[in-house]
C-alpha cells in the first residue's frame, strides 16, 4: 500500500469524522428511548431542520466509514503480525456499522420530517426505533475497534498507541450496548452513557484518521513496519 493511498484513506476517515461530529453537535440531546410521544413531537417540531441535517450527516459518515475501514484493513494486513482473519472481522464490522448507521438515519430523518403529522403511537415507535438502531450500531463498532486494536497492537509507532486506546474504547462500547435494556435512569438508551460511548468511538476513529492522513510511515507504524510501506508500492 503506497504512502499516497494511506493518506487518502486518512482523508476519507477525517471527512467521515467531521460529518459525525457536526451531526452530533446539531442536536446532541434528542428524545431518549421510552420518551413520551408529546416530547418526541415537540422536539421534532422545534428541531426538525437540525435533526434532518444531522440524520443526513450520520448517514454520510456511515457510508464513508466503509471505504475508510477497507483501506485501514489493507494497511494493517501489511504492517501487523496479527492473524489475517482479524482484518476480515474489521471490514465486516465496518460494513455492519455503516449499513446500520445509514438505515437508522432514515428513521431519524422521518421522525424529524413528519413531526407535525405523526400520531402519538407513530412518533413513539419511530423515535424508539431510531434510538435502538443507533445503539445496536455499536455491535459493528465494537467489532471494528476490537479487531483494529488487535491488529494495531501487533504493529508499532502511532498505530500501537491507537490499539491501546482502542481497548479502553471497547470497554465503553460494552456499557454503550447495555443501555438497550433501559428506558429510564442514567443508562437509558440515548442518554449520557450512550452519548459517551458514541463519542469515544468517534474520537478513536478521528485520531486514527488523522494519524493516517498526517504521519509518515515510520511514525505511523514503526521503523520496521514502515519498510513494507514504500512510496509508490502496492500490496
Amino acid at each position: 500500500m503506497s504512502r499516497r493511498e494511506i493518506h487518502l484513506v486518512g482523508l476519507i476517515g477525517v471527512i467521515a469524522s467531521v460529518c459525525f461530529i457536526v451531526a452530533f453537535v446539531l442536536d446532541p440531546t434528542p428524545p431518549v428511548a421510552g420518551a413520551r410521544a408529546i416530547e418526541v413531537i415537540r422536539h421534532g417540531i422545534a428541531f426538525g431542520s437540525a435533526d434532518r441535517a444531522a440524520a443526513f450527516l450520520f448517514a454520510a459518515s456511515g457510508t464513508l466509514l466503509i471505504p475508510f475501514v477497507a483501506g485501514l484493513r489493507e494497511l494493517l494486513r501489511t504492517v501487523s503480525s496479527a492473524p489475517s482473519w482479524a482484518g476480515t472481522v474489521l471490514l465486516a464490522g465496518g460494513i455492519e456499522t455503516g449499513t446500520l448507521l445509514a438505515s437508522t438515519s432514515v428513521l431519524f430523518f422521518t421522525v424529524a420530517s413528519r413531526a407535525r403529522d405523526e400520531s402519538a403511537a407513530q412518533a413513539s415507535l419511530l423515535s424508539d426505533l431510531a434510538n435502538y438502531g443507533f445503539v445496536f450500531a455499536g455491535f459493528g463498532v465494537l467489532l471494528v475497534v476490537l479487531a483494529g486494536a488487535a491488529l494495531m497492537l501487533r504493529s508499532g509507532g502511532a498505530l500501537r498507541v491507537l490499539g491501546e486506546l482502542g481497548i479502553v474504547v471497547a470497554v465503553l462500547l460494552i456499557l454503550y450496548l447495555i443501555t438497550a435494556f433501559f428506558t429510564s435512569g442514567p443508562l437509558v438508551a440515548g442518554g449520557f452513557v450512550t452519548i459517551a460511548g458514541f463519542s469515544a468511538a468517534g474520537v478513536w476513529f478521528g485520531f486514527t484518521s488523522l494519524a493516517l492522513l498526517l504521519l509518515e510511515p515510520p511514525a505511523l507504524c514503526g521503523a520496521v513496519s514502515a519498510a513494507l510501506v514504500a512510496p509508490g508500492s502496492r500490496t
